[in-house]
């Protein structure tokens, strides 16, 4: 089990304290030292650099025996400044006189150093111990010393006035520190009475330093961003359990953010992390990368595996209390069992499986803001599908990171195939997530297409059904992307992994997409311009937008007819889609009670099943819906064939019609 540096204040070490020892050790000037501890303290003074001194000492003592170690408690009682010596250089010092010193043995420089000051014993045993006290703080420092995380408490890494003036300000992780700071309104940092420019500036680089990371991503980690479980009961907890994995100090010669801080050695970790929750960042990074301003798909996966991955890391910490690299076997079973129990078994059944934290405490409400005190990671019970994604993610991480040479094996491969599938078939699936023409045309029916927004809602509609397209590449498309060839039309899409494809404009397609771009005001010549790159200005204006905020003016710089520039949001995509099929369900709940019920249940993605499966059913090449859809194996377009079945039901059907005789 690892230890942490507990202190009298209960404060951790940083590696600014060693340092800082390290060198009073040695008899270097105090004033000149605490150039390592001044983020970490606050500015000189005599006293404050005399206390800290005593301070480490007794907390490098108190670790000595926590840990193990109490042969070395000895080395720290002593105090190398009470060894008396005459006024004279100590034997470093002498020895740094010399440009080539190094290159002489200690015995050499010693009986050289006797020569000009003579014989004098208490220098040697001074020497002797610093070396002693030097070697001891690098095996302690190895057994029990951690790096600060995102989610610890302000008291265990802060100088206490600044943790009171903090706390006052409703900050009580690092992690809300890093965010308050991000939003930081005036240099003075007038939010927080009592902390001004200086401290913000240096509470700013001491995050840096010790990569405490916030990404401006709300979707990001949870424990990485303001107070996880804030409000719960949680946070004390989290703050309170063993250490993640323990980081160590940095290698000799290396500084605190080169990625020495991994409890591998350094030539192991490929990926550089320095902590559990930077090594999954630099697996988002590379796996689903973010790109400011970017609407496409890639973010929705990134927020997707966020998500997935807070929740695991949150239920490493705080109900397996182990880090990353601790995973076995046995935590992925628990963990799955877990998973499975959430929402669904009673609270006596809960608290008789031994789980440390309430069901109640992982469950919320829908639409709770991620900084809300009343947000929790999950918002009701997992199905079986999207626990089986789940872990089909968090086995993904682990090879990531097994790669990386971050973890020594994939955990997650010791579990059955089976729980990486979802019950039913892929095939299965998709035919049962998708709408029947008639659906369709009942959809398409009453929408007022010279309305603004009846004529957005059909052209989504018809980007679903007639071209396959996801949400996300559908908020993605600019007047750029529309090529007007001299027969057909197309759409140049870009989809998952940022691959690029070209997708046919159908007639009911390009009706829908004229309709609308006349709706909004650009007329065939003005969008002509635009998609052939004649005005590079205007390519790059959205084609879905939504209907809120500034609008387009013409070259005479009065106001146009036309939609606002700004792009429609995957957000309000999705909910528009969802508010349509709700009241044409409602609408058909007495006449067509089944109709009624799928399309309740519908979402915006049944749409590009729906193209799909009618697509084969019409005897589409298979291997055409996979340029449509922008497959990258064919395979996964093979999941939407329904030939086999329905040839069965047609063969079943008239097997089993009754006889005429």
């Amino acid at each position: 089990m690892s230890r942490s540096i507990a202190t009298g204040r209960s404060r951790y070490l940083t590696p600014g304290h060693v340092r800082f020892f390290r060198a009073a050790i040695e008899g270097v000037d105090l004033r000149r030292a605490w150039d390592y501890v001044e983020r970490d303290e606050d500015d000189y003074t005599p006293p404050r650099a005399a206390f800290t001194v005593a301070w480490i000492r007794e907390v490098t003592i108190a670790a000595c025996m926590s840990a193990g170690y109490p042969e070395l408690a000895g080395l720290f009682l002593r105090d190398t400044a009470r060894v008396k010596v005459e006024d004279r250089p100590t034997l470093d010092e002498f020895i740094a006189r010399f440009r080539d010193g190094g290159e002489f043995s200690h015995v050499e420089m010693l009986a050289l150093y006797e020569e000009e000051y003579g014989d004098n014993r208490a220098v040697e045993r001074r020497a002797r111990l610093e070396t002693r006290q030097r070697q001891a703080i690098d095996l302690l420092v190895k057994a029990v010393y951690r790096a600060p995380r995102v989610s610890d408490s302000i008291g265990q890494w802060l100088v206490p006035h600044v943790v009171e003036h903090l706390q006052a300000a409703g900050m009580h992780t690092l992690g809300d520190v890093r965010a308050a700071l991000n939003r930081k309104r005036t240099p003075r940092w007038e939010e927080v009475p009592g902390v001004g420019e200086k401290w913000a500036t240096r509470l700013t680089l001491w995050l840096d330093e010790h990569v405490i990371v916030v990404p401006p991503d709300s979707t990001s980690l949870a424990l990485m961003a303001p107070s996880p479980f804030h409000g719960l009961g949680l946070s004390k907890l989290g703050s309170e359990v063993a250490v993640t994995t323990p980081l160590l100090l940095p290698a000799q010669n290396a500084s605190a953010g080169d990625g020495a801080w991994w409890p591998y050695p350094a030539h192991r970790n490929r990926l550089g992390a320095c902590s559990d929750e930077h090594a999954i960042q630099i697996w988002l990074d590379a796996k689903a990368p973010h790109h400011p301003g970017d609407k496409g798909t890639m973010s929705l996966t990134r927020r997707a595996y966020s998500r997935i991955a807070e929740r695991f890391l949150l239920w490493c910490q705080l109900e397996a209390h182990i880090g990353l690299t601790q995973l076995g076997g046995g935590h992925c079973i628990h963990y799955r069992k877990w998973l499975h129990s959430l929402g669904r078994i009673e609270k006596e059944e809960w608290d008789a499986a031994g789980w440390r934290i309430p069901a109640e405490q992982w469950i919320g409400k829908k639409h709770v803001q991620r900084d809300s005190a009343l947000w929790k990671p999950f918002k009701g019970e997992l199905s079986t599908d999207s626990i089986a994604h789940e872990l089909t993610v968090l086995r993904g991480l682990y090879k990531y990171l097994t790669l990386g040479r971050v973890a020594e094996h994939n955990p997650w491969e010791l579990l059955g195939k089976a729980d990486f599938n979802t019950p039913e078939s892929k095939s299965s699936q998709y035919v049962n997530r998708s709408l029947t023409q008639a659906q369709r045309d009942y959809l398409m029916a009453g929408l007022d297409v010279d309305n603004e927004f009846d004529a957005r809602l059909s052209l989504i509609l018809w980007l679903g059904f007639g071209c396959g397209l996801r949400s996300a590449e559908m908020i993605g498309l600019s007047l750029k992307d529309i090529k007007m060839g001299p027969e057909r039309w197309s759409l140049d899409v870009t989809g998952k992994g940022k691959r690029e494809r070209t997708v046919p404009l159908s007639t009911p397609v390009k009706n829908a997409l004229l309709r609308y771009l006349r709706v909004i005001g650009l007329e065939l010549d003005f969008v002509t311009r635009a998609s052939s790159g004649l005005n590079p200005e205007t390519a790059i204006q959205p084609i879905l937008r939504t209907q809120k905020g500034p609008r387009a003016r013409g070259t005479d710089g009065n106001l146009v007819a036309a939609t606002p520039m700004n792009r429609m949001s995957y957000q309000s995509l999705n909910l528009v889609i969802k508010t349509h099929f709700k009241a044409k369900a409602d609408a058909l709940v007495d006449s067509n009670p089944v109709s009624a019920a799928r399309l309740k249940i519908a979402s915006t993605h049944w749409l590009r099943h729906s193209c799909a499966v009618h697509a084969n059913r019409n005897k589409v090449p298979l291997n055409a819906i996979q340029l449509l859809l922008g497959h990258s194996n064919i395979s996964v377009t093979s999941t939407y064939l329904t030939e086999a079945t329905d040839v069965l039901a047609d063969a079943m059907e008239a097997f089993l019609e009754p006889s005429s005789h």
